[in-house]
């Protein structure tokens, strides 16, 4: 019995040598791997991200709440309210994760009212691209700064988010107007980026309406968010997809002649070819702030195409904050013609502000992106 205890132990003690030397000789480099493992997915290299909730949250006590957030490859988009009994204005708001921001861009300031919402765009150009990468979230510091009682304040927070897949470009723009007419035509150049889509925005007046759009002689598909007011002012949007490569001519016929036109052409690249347009509306009425809201998504691109009857046509509309202008063309007979893009969230508000009132309509689109 004694013989069998002392091999016994003699046994154990061997085990833990043996696990002892194991540990002396690998051990340090099992720390190693363990803490650049740690350091790199703190970082957000190694995606640790990937396996947490999505989250945007503002530091208690500010008054402001993150309601809604998203992303899409070089775009961030937070819905922020202000709970507050009193409106705040935003002067700065950044997303940060390590070198790399993205910055509050296209306005000076945004005001938001006491216990309302509003939408801020963050975007910076390849700074801010290298934050969203298809596939993994993006971690990012939120700072915020905001006058609230004519004092100004800073709160901080948190972002996780998964960032849409791909990304809709603009490739290229043209426009014409014609007069007393009962088409109108002109020149675009569609370049060879792949999943192109081919927009169309017609403004008139008089009750006539489209009756065919071709490019390179192949007709548009449909025709969509039609907007009209009394048959004073009308708008319509026609889309093609999969455009040929190269300058061709736009041709627009209407049924009847009409006094003004204003035309542009569009082309996108990066659009879901099999299902290019999610919803489409239109808008009218008679007043110096045309508007409509749009229903859209995280990575898709809206167009709003507007027109507007004046007395004086060189007088210009103002585009609404976050829309980008593609063409503004007034007739020489008084109508004055306008498209604008505007990065798709949940909920699209474009306006925008004249200085008459008169009457008009618009015609909107959200364009998809292309599908992974």
């Amino acid at each position: 019995m004694l013989q069998q205890n002392n091999n016994y132990m003699l046994n154990q003690t061997k085990k833990a040598q043996a696990a002892m030397e194991f540990l002396m000789t690998y051990g340090w480099a099992i720390l190693i791997v363990i803490v650049a493992i740690g350091s790199l997915t703190y970082s957000g290299v190694l995606g640790g991200a990937t396996f947490l909730p999505e989250k945007c949250t503002i530091s208690t006590g500010s008054g402001l709440f993150c309601e809604d957030f998203a992303a899409s490859p070089g775009i961030v988009i937070l819905r922020l309210r202000n709970a507050l009994p009193n409106p705040v204005t935003i002067t700065e708001a950044t997303i940060t994760q390590g070198e790399n921001s993205c910055g509050l861009t296209g306005l000076q300031s945004v005001t938001i009212p006491a216990s309302s919402s509003t939408y801020l765009t963050l975007t910076d150009g390849l700074t801010c691209t290298l934050l969203t990468i298809p596939g993994e979230k993006l971690k990012g510091d939120i700072s915020i700064t905001f006058v609230k009682k004519q004092l100004p304040r800073t709160t901080q927070g948190d972002l996780l988010v998964k960032p849409a897949s791909g990304v809709i470009d603009v490739d290229a723009t043209n426009s014409e107007t014609k007069g007393s007419s009962d088409y109108i035509s002109w020149e675009h150049t569609t370049g060879n980026g792949d999943n192109r889509l081919l927009i169309v925005g017609i403004s008139f007046d008089e009750t006539t309406s489209v009756q065919d759009v071709t490019y390179d002689g192949i007709s548009f598909d449909e025709s969509i968010g039609v907007g009209e007011y009394e048959n004073k002012v009308r708008t319509e949007i026609w889309y093609l997809v999969d455009p040929s490569e190269g300058e061709n001519t736009i041709r627009v016929d209407l049924n009847d002649a009409s006094d003004n036109i204003v035309a542009g052409s569009i082309t996108f690249t990066g659009v879901n070819q099999t299902d290019p347009i999610s919803n489409w509306g239109s808008n009218s009425g008679k007043s110096t702030n045309p508007t409509i809201t749009v229903i859209s998504a995280v990575g898709n691109i809206v167009v709003g195409v507007i027109g507007q009857r004046r007395v004086h046509s060189d007088e210009e509309l103002t585009a609404g904050i976050g829309q980008t202008e593609q063409w503004q063309v007034a007739s020489s007979n008084e109508l004055v013609g306008e498209a604008n893009t505007e990065v798709g969230t949940t909920t699209v508000v474009m306006e925008w502000t004249s200085p008459e009132n008169k009457e008009w309509a618009i015609s909107t689109a959200s364009i998809n992106m292309a599908s992974e």
